[in-house]
């Protein structure tokens, strides 16, 4: 599976940027379940990139690996954690300022690490903990964030899916079902009534059977997720997609 971020005005193969790629766990066999999620509207803040002409590299520092693919991408990963803070674009703010990217609810506390390719021109973050190890790579000057997820046990974390949080006020692209803020909870946590209508975060998607390349837009950006065939192919998980939470 692969995550793309970038100008929604280029063709598919050009989008790119991050989000989330994701491989199902070649040891379970288990699909890996993505969720788009975009957060409550706030006004993104303002974010000079200082960070923007440095070559490619992966540094340490204020508790977070910054990632910079020297083309437009800078990405935060925390070191206690393995969630992803920040996703730059070409200086701007995506992901969401309130809660990180994430397998999950959140893996809580895990031990990260990284490396580079003999070449130097490819990054790999290790997110490990006892029952799974997780990957984020990055190439330089590919604004894409590829990942792939390994699992050697029942993880206590619940479904197995990556969730990207985006700002809302960025991606007004989302699928209007989908939106379910200022609603109320009429089944479990996830259908909700708005304005008379039934709304959940599964209504805007495609059976995953059926799932290519799904993602929002906005001004100047794209966020998208490219599945591979072990996410479609076997029909099973929610990949979840344009979903906005509800609350401020």
């Amino acid at each position: 599976m692969t995550a793309m971020i970038g100008s929604p005005a280029r063709r598919v193969p050009r989008w790119s940027l991050t989000a989330a790629l994701a491989a199902a766990a070649a040891a379970s066999g288990c699909a890996l379940e993505l969720e788009l999620e975009i957060d409550a509207t706030r006004d993104p803040p303002a974010i000079v990139d200082e960070t923007q002409a440095v070559p490619f590299s992966v540094t340490a520092g204020g508790g977070v690996l910054t990632v910079n693919n020297e083309s437009g991408l800078v990405y935060q990963v925390s070191q206690t954690s393995g969630d992803i803070t920040s996703i730059q674009w070409n200086g701007r703010e995506l992901n969401d300022r309130a809660k990180g990217s994430h397998l999950s609810s959140g893996l809580g506390s895990a031990t990260v690490s990284f490396s580079l390719s003999p070449s130097g021109t490819t990054s790999v973050i290790t997110i490990a903990t006892s029952a799974l190890t997780h990957y984020l790579v990055t190439r330089r000057n590919d604004n894409t964030i590829y990942m792939a997820t390994f699992v050697a046990a029942e993880p206590s974390v619940g479904e197995l899916r990556w969730i990207t949080r985006l700002q809302s006020s960025l991606f007004p692209s989302a699928p209007v079902p989908s939106d379910i803020r200022n609603g109320s909870a009429i089944e479990s946590s996830d259908v909700f009534t708005v304005n008379g209508q039934s709304r959940s975060k599964y209504y805007g998607n495609q059976p995953a059977k059926d799932l290519a390349i799904r993602g929002v837009t906005g001004s100047g950006v794209g966020v998208f997720m490219a599945y591979g065939n072990r996410e479609s192919s076997s029909g099973t998980g929610e990949p979840q997609i344009g979903h906005r939470r509800a609350g401020g």
